[in-house]
């Protein structure tokens, strides 16, 4: 999808919604789709505060 114009505009406003309330962001390729369980968990680790 990533080679999609409509879907990189959509995407282009999404990140910028995130960015305006400085929401944290977990962003996937299309290929990552296929390594979730080794790519996801890396992510969510990532800035991750405990309390």
């Amino acid at each position: 999808m990533e080679n999609d114009p409509k879907y990189a505009e959509r995407k282009r406003a999404k990140k910028a919604i995130y960015e305006k309330y400085n929401f944290k962001l977990i962003e996937l390729r299309d290929e990552d789709v296929f390594n979730l369980d080794d790519i996801l968990p890396k992510m969510l680790l990532i800035g991750v505060q405990t309390y």
